[in-house]
């Protein structure tokens, strides 16, 4: 049994994790994960990938050690060199409500958002960063064109001011486009001023015209450009590099039968069928 986000790491449930202690004293042949220094999502609740991992190997070490095995597995390193492009949209109705990156994968930057509430556009390694404020994107239906709505690490919806956060490409300082909330407007600055036309040209990918200026959107800056830039939308992944060596630390001499659900059963009243004792799978004809 895995326990939930630790009070360490400001599990909104951790308190369960105290009566989870408690489980091996009343079932029989039960284990407790612990969930010590596995990272979560910033909502209270759910893991990151990289808590799920540490958790899976956690349950596996347990795993192993009921069937005899003391395994040396080491928690696993945060994957190196951060994210990467996993699925490329072609449509918008595809999409749908699936947070998604805006990159352009010539240059191989995405636009994100960083901690001082401004956009910005870099290479993967730096815009895929947990500690930026945003670096995914929702599509928002409104009439004349979409709003994009700015995605927290974390998965919420990202807000400034208590007003919801926009990719807005337009601003009163002409270098630099901001997140802004929109206050029941389509733009802070100007009316529109974060309203796209976004389409899609095939086998180029996204282009996003700003109907306040009716310039396209290159990077940072301002939409400003009478040529398009071509965006793939999509979603991401972590770089990984499959799972490493697990070292047998020593047998363990455990004599006692356990059926193949992993339970302890009498050994002097078995019925016919495949059972592990010491390690090692037995068949009773």
């Amino acid at each position: 049994m895995g326990e939930t986000v630790s009070q360490a790491e400001k599990g909104s449930c951790w308190y369960h994790n105290t009566v989870i202690a408690k489980v091996p004293n009343v079932i029989p042949n039960s284990y407790v994960i612990p969930s010590t220094n596995c990272p979560q999502k910033g909502d209270g609740l759910h893991f990151t990938p990289q808590g799920y991992r540490i958790m899976g190997t956690r349950y596996a070490k347990q795993a192993l050690k009921v069937l005899g095995v003391e395994a040396q597995i080491d928690d696993p390193a945060m994957p190196t060199g951060t994210m990467e492009i996993d699925k490329r949209f072609t449509s918008l109705d595809a999409i749908g409500t699936t947070p998604f990156a805006i990159v352009d994968e010539q240059l191989e930057k995405a636009i994100y958002g960083t901690d001082n509430q401004n956009l910005d556009f870099d290479i993967y390694a730096n815009a895929f960063a947990d500690a930026n404020t945003s670096y995914l994107f929702k599509l928002q239906k409104v009439t004349g064109g979409y709003l994009l709505r700015l995605i927290t690490p974390g998965g919420t919806e990202y807000s400034i001011w208590g007003s919801p956060g926009y990719l807005n490409g337009f601003s009163t300082q002409v270098d630099c486009s901001f997140i802004l909330g929109l206050n029941n407007q389509n733009g802070q600055d100007v009316k529109d001023g974060a309203l796209w036309d976004i389409q899609y040209v095939d086998g180029k990918g996204f282009t996003l015209k700003n109907l306040y200026t009716k310039k396209y959107l290159k990077d940072n800056l301002s939409a400003k450009y009478d040529d398009p830039t071509y965006f793939s939308f999509c979603t991401l992944r972590y770089k990984t590099t499959g799972v490493g060596t697990v070292l047998n630390k020593k047998e363990v001499n455990n004599q006692e039968t356990y059926d193949l659900s992993g339970r302890r059963v009498d050994s002097r009243n078995l019925h016919p069928g495949l059972y592990i004792r010491g390690g090692k799978k037995i068949l009773l004809p």
